[in-house]
C-alpha cells in the first residue's frame, strides 16, 4: 500500500495495485479557520497589536518610525472577538461533518469493492 497527496484535497492510496482517492483532512477550510481562532484566542489574551507610524522630519531627510503597541480589548470588542470564535468552532463542526460523510462513503466503496474481488477470487 502506498500514497501520495494530491492538490485537490484528496490523497491516492494504492491498494493492490488499484489506486483510490481518499479524502484527506487538512488544508484548506480547516487550516484558514484554525488561524483565525489561533489569532482570536491571541488577540483577547495579549490585546490587539496596534502600529502607529510616525514620521519624523530632518533639515534633509524624513524618518518613518513604527511604535507597535498591545492594547486591551474593550467590553463590546471582547464579545465580538468570543463570538467569532464561536461561529469558527461552528463552521469547523460544519467541515469535520463534511470530512466524516466522505470517509464514510470511501470506505463504504472500498468495503463493496473489497467484497466483490473476494466473491470473484473464489
Amino acid at each position: 500500500m502506498t500514497n501520495k497527496d494530491n492538490n485537490d484535497g484528496k490523497r491516492e492510496i494504492k491498494i493492490y495495485k488499484k489506486t483510490y482517492r481518499l479524502p484527506a483532512l487538512s488544508g484548506g477550510k480547516l487550516d484558514q479557520l484554525q488561524s483565525q481562532i489561533r489569532q482570536r484566542n491571541e488577540h483577547l489574551t495579549k490585546g490587539r497589536l496596534v502600529v502607529k507610524k510616525e514620521e519624523q522630519r530632518g533639515i534633509f531627510r524624513r524618518k518613518v518610525v513604527e511604535h507597535k503597541v498591545r492594547k486591551p480589548l474593550s467590553f463590546e470588542e471582547r464579545y465580538k472577538e468570543l463570538n467569532a470564535i464561536v461561529q469558527n468552532y461552528d463552521q469547523m463542526v460544519l467541515v469535520l461533518r463534511h470530512h466524516q460523510y466522505d470517509y464514510q462513503k470511501f470506505f463504504q466503496e472500498l468495503a463493496k469493492e473489497i467484497g466483490s474481488i473476494g466473491v470473484s477470487g473464489r
